[in-house]
């Protein structure tokens, strides 16, 4: 599966998927008199008036989101940067009822950073929860509840599957089969236990096993600074970390926050957030983006770079500026990333991605993948 501009346009419109067949149905009507004549025509006009249109429904509400994934996202679940390469999740629906809105089936995008050229478009399979665990080489490791795939970068085949049948017969230290498997879908180190009782530790990037308990498949990482949970973490080891730089409430309640150092320390009571979370870190331009809003109903928000030690505000860009035709009545799924080689800071809003220069704050493209 790649992009097709064409075929993007129809899937992703719902007056050509579903509007025209009404249009279809009365100009066979109308029509098929005329058309066709002698014993055939009962059949030709059952063949035009109810087979065609139950093929039609069947390939734009369930063959393409299940196995083709033409047009426009329902929404962005996830962005990741590797190498100055966007990977951005989303998902599009099959065709729903009156209880259901339709099962969603994801898609990774591989999009060009730099210009936001769209590379390649690959199906990952049934859900919207699973997640990107990490790109290595050439190869995407992708999670969902009980299996790890890994596809091609390149041109999207799926090279590789861990799942309790297939772990194994790769690994013979399995051998023996395994008592549960669970993968997470934010982490690159998969544990394991097997049927003779031992315990396993799976590295999902150099696909390296190590038994449970001996020293760790990656040394120590004390001095690597990354965003989690809305603040700036520090390793102390491979299993622990400490916040660094976070938000905490103005006045000890409330969402007025403040930006903090270790031990609590106030770096700056002049920049002040509603219900912020840090979003994303560069270290190579020494700065970090605070998302937070115009109101606690966490509608319209708000965009703030700040310089790594707290004291002065870079920019700020507001979600009214670039999604002028928003009412804020809605509170959108938004995801962020850093593109360190490119300087870039690159945001989702719902199905919508927004590339903006972390030197000014500046959007270079825009794009619904």
């Amino acid at each position: 599966m790649t992009y097709n501009s064409i075929l993007d346009t129809f899937f992703g419109s719902n007056w050509l998927r579903y509007g025209l067949i009404p249009v279809y149905l009365v100009i066979v009507f109308l029509l098929h008199k005329r058309i066709f004549g002698g014993k055939k025509r009962k059949l030709l006009f059952a063949t035009l008036y109810y087979g065609v249109p139950i093929v039609w429904f069947f390939i734009v509400g369930m063959a393409n989101p299940t196995w083709w994934g033409y047009g426009k996202p329902e929404m962005i679940t996830a962005l990741r940067v590797e190498n100055g390469k966007l990977y951005a999740q989303d998902y599009v629906l099959t065709a729903g009822g009156k209880m259901s809105k339709g099962s969603p089936y994801g898609r990774v995008h591989v999009i060009d950073a730099k210009t936001g050229e769209r590379l390649l478009r690959f199906s990952v399979g049934h859900g919207k929860e699973n997640s990107i665990i990490g790109i290595r080489g050439d190869t995407l490791a992708y999670a969902s509840d009980d299996r790890v795939t890994f596809y091609s970068i390149t041109d999207g085949r799926e090279l590789l599957v861990w799942s309790a049948e297939t772990l194994p017969k790769l690994y013979p230290e399995l051998a023996s089969g395994l008592h549960n498997f669970s993968a997470y879908k934010t982490r690159v180190d998969l544990h394991v236990s097997s049927m003779d009782g031992s315990k396993w530790m799976l590295n999902i990037m150099d696909k390296s096993i190590t038994k449970e308990g001996e020293a760790p498949a990656y040394p120590p990482r004390t001095d690597r600074l990354f965003v989690e949970g809305g603040a700036i973490c520090r390793y102390r080891d491979v299993s622990y970390s400490e916040e660094v730089i976070g938000l905490e409430s103005k006045d000890g309640e409330g969402a007025r926050e403040v930006i903090c150092g270790e031990n609590d320390s106030v770096l700056n009571n002049e920049l002040i957030f509603l219900e912020g979370n840090i979003v994303a870190l560069s270290l190579k331009d020494s700065c970090f983006v605070v998302k937070h809003y115009e109101t606690i109903a966490k509608t319209r928000a708000i965009f703030t770079c700040v310089s790594l030690d707290g004291k002065r505000k870079l920019w700020e860009v507001r979600q009214s500026v670039l999604l002028p035709d928003d009412d804020g009545e809605e509170e959108f799924s938004m995801f962020a990333a850093i593109d360190e080689a490119n300087g870039l800071f690159i945001i989702s809003i719902d199905d919508e991605l927004i590339t903006l220069s972390l030197k000014d704050g500046k959007v270079m493209w825009r794009e619904i993948p």
